[in-house]
């Protein structure tokens, strides 16, 4: 909260018009059975257009030197363009503050990573390809909304169990696959065909 009025105060004395705090909900099945939604940091107006700013404040020395290396988390990236592709936008940032310690008012590390979509649907991270395309995310997403239609649970992602950097961090179907671990979903394992 305090690293958001930090960023606030700063589009403030700039005279930035911006949104805080913007909801986010749409349908992701044609249905609209199962929706997505979440809450955009900031939007703010730039004479390009308008740019979604996804904020992360950390005192982890584990992401202290993922950011000192130039490297981001992809489920960080994921949450960004999520909100970018419900936009329609094709830019965001992606804004990192490191704090010594969470008492800390002012960070020690700030990185900032510029977020785009290219017109071939390659994810860009500071114009350099992200490793991941649009096509990637739909899809994704759309698998995600097939499991909650179907109630069936899939293989999980590579390093899903990681205590630092699973990619289901912050995936917002978590709770419903924690709910098969422990026995308490009528869900099934899905079948190979």
């Amino acid at each position: 909260e305090r690293n958001e009025k930090r960023f606030e105060a700063q589009l403030q004395s700039a005279s930035t018009p911006y949104l805080r705090e913007s909801s986010v909900s749409y349908p992701v099945d044609d249905l609209g059975l199962v929706v997505f939604s979440g809450r955009r940091d900031f939007v703010i107006d730039t004479p390009c257009g308008s740019e979604i700013v996804e904020l992360k404040a950390t005192s982890s020395k584990t992401k202290y030197q993922m950011l000192r290396e130039g490297k981001y988390a992809t489920e960080n990236l994921a949450q960004l363009i999520a909100y970018m592709v419900e936009a329609e936008d094709t830019q965001g940032r992606l804004m990192y503050s490191y704090y010594k310690s969470p008492t800390d008012a002012n960070p020690h590390l700030e990185r900032t990573y510029m977020v785009a979509v290219d017109p071939s649907g390659d994810i860009l991270a500071d114009g350099k390809h992200s490793g991941f395309t649009l096509a990637d995310y739909l899809v994704h997403r759309d698998a995600a909304a097939d499991a909650v239609l179907n109630e069936t649970v899939y293989d999980r992602p590579y390093n899903y169990d990681a205590p630092f950097g699973s990619p289901c961090q912050y995936c917002v179907f978590r709770s419903a696959c924690d709910k098969y671990d422990s026995g308490k979903s009528e869900f099934k394992p899905a079948v190979e065909s």
